[in-house]
């Protein structure tokens, strides 16, 4: 690309209604997903480009008579079966972001509560490190937590559902002088459900 800036993205009005109310289905989902995992709050917010997830734990299944980390379970989709995975996968909620993370975040379609991939050596442990959490005279071990680069996020098992059911799509915005990039947007919401809400 030559030397002229990246294009703005511009949103409508319906698309900034769409974004507010998929940050306020997010924060449910968080809110849904901190309680069904049991992750404590943690007073910390990250900066710039960082994002603050809590990584996921595995659970062990045990194959004849050795026991496997497993992180989830796959369904192949001709038969029907599931499988357990025996891979230690790098995923976990998403749970904060700093300002230049969030500005990421927007154009790729990626939400505070999405459960997400990151690279398999990216981030930061703060193994050693305590802080009180939330206020409280509890003391939280960090070593659930992880700070990764924004740009080290794989991906959005959540962004994957948005796309597929409609409410958010790729599009291709374009400036003045012919640059362009794809960006995530999302669905406007229909004037007959935002009246009814």
């Amino acid at each position: 690309m030559s030397d002229h800036a990246l294009p703005s993205v511009v949103y409508t009005p319906e698309e900034h209604d769409a974004w507010e109310e998929l940050n306020r289905l997010a924060a449910a989902r968080l809110k849904e997903r901190c309680e069904r995992f049991k992750i404590p709050p943690l007073r910390y917010q990250p900066a710039d480009d960082l994002m603050l997830v809590f990584r996921l734990k595995p659970v062990e299944i045990k194959v004849g008579g050795l026991h496997i980390p497993t992180f989830g379970k796959w369904k192949d989709q001709e038969t029907g079966e599931v499988e357990n995975v025996a891979t230690v996968l790098n995923e976990g909620v998403l749970l904060k972001a700093g300002c230049g993370a969030r500005d990421w975040m927007r154009s790729h379609g990626i939400l505070i509560g999405d459960i997400i991939k990151w690279g398999h050596f990216a981030g930061n442990e703060e193994l050693s490190h305590r802080f009180q959490a939330g206020g409280t005279a509890e003391i939280v071990d960090l070593a659930d937590w992880l700070q990764v680069p924004v740009r080290e996020c794989h991906g959005s098992y959540d962004l994957d559902d948005r796309i597929a059911s409609g409410q958010m799509r790729f599009v291709y915005v374009v400036d003045k002088q012919g640059n362009g990039l794809h960006v995530v947007k999302p669905a406007p919401i229909a004037k007959e459900a935002a009246n009814a809400a």
